[in-house]
């Protein structure tokens, strides 16, 4: 019930944050009309797109905001709910483990620690960001 209550809120927070229904793939922001599609197993966390779109708004370090779902979501991992996003969440944050420091840090963030030029940023399918549309 937890779960289900969580990732209703959470879905409509991104609405608040701007964020459009995401048919994209079947995370937070997928569209919950119908029980069918309302009480699937999706996950309480944003696509990578959706990621990038929110991070772009309001700014923030992906594996930080990771980090801190990761350490909330264990107090309720006896649910099924819970540890699958806890999975999730470990798998992004090893896959993160050898970023650069800052690599997934908002243009806003970059801007603040003196750098920030250069290309804008791009997912990478599984919701780091890489650099792009730098020179070669």
């Amino acid at each position: 019930m937890l779960h289900s209550s969580m990732k209703t809120m959470l879905h409509e927070i991104g609405h608040m944050f701007g964020l459009k229904r995401c048919t994209l793939f079947n995370y937070l922001m997928r569209g919950s009309n119908g029980a069918e599609v309302e009480h699937q197993k999706n996950y309480l966390h944003l696509c990578p797109v959706c990621l990038r779109k929110l991070q772009s708004s309001i700014g923030f370090d992906i594996p930080r905001q990771y980090e801190g779902l990761l350490q909330l979501f264990q107090n309720f991992v006896a649910s099924d709910g819970f540890r699958k996003d806890c999975d999730f969440l470990r798998m992004r944050l090893a896959a993160s483990q050898d970023l650069p420091p800052n690599a997934t840090a908002s243009r806003v963030q970059l801007a603040a620690l003196g750098g920030g030029s250069g290309g804008g940023s791009a997912t990478d399918g599984g919701g780091g960001v890489r650099r792009v549309g730098t020179a070669a």
